[in-house]
């Protein structure tokens, strides 16, 4: 983790420190909500970006230490201070930090030692009144890598209090909706860019900040260019921002319990590289409560699918589709209301034969028949193919053209 963290502080090269820490300071020199969580152990030191910069400097200027540098071996490292590196730098704060334990605390160089530092400069962070602290930090095969993509990517950056990554279509709480956030932004850029040229990971963060910083997501994300092709593709023909609003509960409220689950969706699709049906379902079913559909939900999950090599891609089309034709049928015949009392009714079927015969009983209502056989076929995923028929149904029977 270290390495990538320092790769990140290699590209601004030559640059002076406040060019750098500037990203994550106020516009007027003062603390942002990260610059404060992990720069305030400084005290006084840390009140504002110049005060900062200067003991930085200085404290850079006299580093010297005699233990080999834990990133490049230079003999002349120190023990590194936390301030430097905003994760764990020490056994007591992680016994498993070395193997065996063998190394009590990192050292660190000069020259690494500013790179650290530096590395600040590229976090895109979220925080919330709450406490909590999301942060997205990208990496690349090579420091020369890593700055071809930000310099292709050119997202300015203009800090406030609690944030620090530009224009937003809604509020964001947690940390894997972050990361999608961004690489929707990313994706935007690859008609002109080739950014999917670029071989592009993640490090995702997520803590709950005061006095003891508590992290409840510290992941490493490697090979994110199928999802920002997956994005790019879909964000051609559809709205991906829309799409991305609709997968949290609607509140006013500052409640990170309303985007919950939209994190463990992107999650899901960016971390474990498959769909939570399961969550979905939920997300789906919140939607319908609200006399609504998941819009652009089907072809996401095609080009996701798509991109991403899934099996499930077809027979996910095939069955979603028959949910859509009986949908459909049910508004013409029975209208909104009456046909969302049958989509509750078809979720709560817990078995594949309570499920067929309910279907069956519609078809009688609607006088069509479907195919049934991906069904019959699959009974072990039956759960899953569920889903599918009631994301096909819901779009048939509250789109507004947006499926």
């Amino acid at each position: 983790m270290i390495g990538y963290w320092v790769q990140n502080g290699e590209t601004f090269k030559d640059k002076p420190i406040k060019d750098s820490l500037s990203k994550i300071f106020k516009n007027d020199g003062s603390c942002t909500m990260l610059s404060y969580t992990f720069f305030s152990q400084l005290r006084s030191k840390a009140n504002n970006l110049d005060t900062l910069v200067n003991y930085i400097e200085s404290t850079l200027e006299k580093w010297e230490g005699r233990e080999p540098c834990s990133i490049c071996g230079n003999p002349n490292g120190n023990k590194l201070k936390g301030w430097m590196y905003p994760f764990v730098i020490a056994k007591e704060k992680f016994p498993n930090l070395h193997p065996n334990g063998k190394v009590d605390s990192l050292h660190i160089c000069r020259e690494c030692a500013k790179k650290s530092v530096m590395a600040y400069g590229r976090v895109r962070f979220n925080g919330q009144r709450s406490g909590y602290l999301s942060m997205v930090v990208f990496f690349s095969t090579t420091a020369e890598k890593l700055m071809e993509f930000y310099t292709m990517e050119q997202e300015s950056v203009v800090p406030d209090y609690y944030s620090n990554w530009g224009d937003k279509s809604d509020i964001i709480y947690h940390p894997y909706e972050l990361l999608a956030y961004l690489l929707y932004k990313i994706a935007s850029k690859q008609r002109s860019h080739k950014v999917v040229d670029i071989s592009l990971g993640a490090m995702v963060f997520g803590l709950t900040t005061g006095s003891k910083k508590i992290y409840d997501t510290a992941d490493i994300v490697d090979n994110l260019n199928p999802i920002v092709n997956a994005i790019a593709e879909f964000s051609n023909n559809y709205n991906f921002e829309l799409l991305f609003r609709r997968l949290k509960e609607d509140s006013n409220d500052v409640d990170p319990g309303v985007s919950l689950k939209r994190n463990i969706f992107f999650k899901t699709i960016i971390k474990e590289r498959k769909v939570g049906w399961h969550t979905l379902e939920d997300i789906l079913f919140y939607n319908v409560s609200k006399d609504r559909n998941i819009p652009f939900i089907k072809p996401f999950l095609l080009t996701l699918m798509s991109e991403l090599r899934l099996n499930e891609k077809e027979i996910f089309e095939q069955v979603s589709s028959i949910g859509y034709s009986i949908g459909k049928s049910l508004l013409d015949l029975k209208g909104k209301d009456k046909s969302k009392r049958d989509i509750y009714e078809l979720r709560r079927k817990r078995r594949l034969e309570e499920f067929l015969d309910s279907i069956n009983l519609i078809q009688i209502e609607v006088e069509r028949s479907i195919d049934d056989r991906p069904f019959k076929e699959n009974p072990e995923m039956f759960n899953k193919l569920k889903v599918f028929f009631l994301i096909g149904m819901s779009n048939a029977i509250f789109s507004k053209g947006d499926n």
